[in-house]
């Protein structure tokens, strides 16, 4: 129970809320946030990103945990709240209207990054994004941990197991097989649609949902 309890308060999960704004428009979305960040006991940051392509500087507002990361136990306890915050937020300052769902994405992909010996190492980082607001990213291997050490909490955050994620959720074939190797995982047979990758029922031969199926027949 005691290392449950250690692997549930460890803080792997870095967590934010991202918000690009006008410089204009900064002081107001604070000010929206304050409340957010009060009851969550977060923090207010702006990042300043300029285009690429456009060479437009726009600011970034965002919200996040002090320290950036929180545990399972957290999470797991803010989840549906995170997810409504989502909604309204994105109501009053993006749509200007009413939303009861928002698109999300979901998988894993490989990242570089530079230990405390200044050497650079690859890692497999697992990463969720909702409605282009709410950003959450782990390592891969914490979450097969808490899958292991918790599979209750684990299932009731993520709704599926990595292997059933894996399979579905990667186009890259090479990199998947490199994965399930790596981590001795076993790939499952789930039928996605190929232009959009959406889910479609266990059983069903047809390859694309409904909505392309109907686009490919009056092409």
């Amino acid at each position: 129970m005691e290392r449950i309890k250690k692997l549930l308060e460890k803080k792997p999960v870095f967590i934010r809320f991202n918000i690009g704004v006008a410089l204009a428009d900064v002081p107001k979305v604070k000010e929206y946030l304050e409340p957010y960040a009060k009851e969550l006991s977060w923090i207010i940051e702006t990042e300043e990103i300029k285009e690429e392509r456009t060479g437009r500087t726009f600011k970034l507002v965002i919200m996040k945990p002090k320290g950036g990361s929180i545990s399972w136990n957290t999470l797991n306890s803010l989840w549906e709240s995170l997810h409504a915050y989502s909604l309204r937020i994105h109501s009053d300052l993006i749509s200007k209207q009413e939303r009861t769902t928002l698109l999300s994405r979901e998988g894993i992909s490989e990242k570089e990054a530079t230990n405390t010996l200044g050497e650079t190492v690859m890692f497999d980082l697992m990463f969720y994004n909702f409605g282009n607001l709410l950003s959450v990213n782990y390592e891969l291997t914490e979450r097969l941990d808490l899958e292991r050490k918790n599979p209750e909490i684990a299932l009731k955050l993520f709704g599926e197991s990595t292997e059933h994620l894996l399979s579905h959720s990667i186009k890259n074939k090479e990199y998947k097989k490199q994965i399930a190797k790596e981590y001795n995982l076993k790939l499952v047979d789930i039928p996605i649609c190929l232009d959009c990758g959406k889910l479609l029922k266990e059983g069903e031969k047809v390859r694309y949902c409904e909505r392309h199926r109907k686009h490919r027949k009056n092409m």
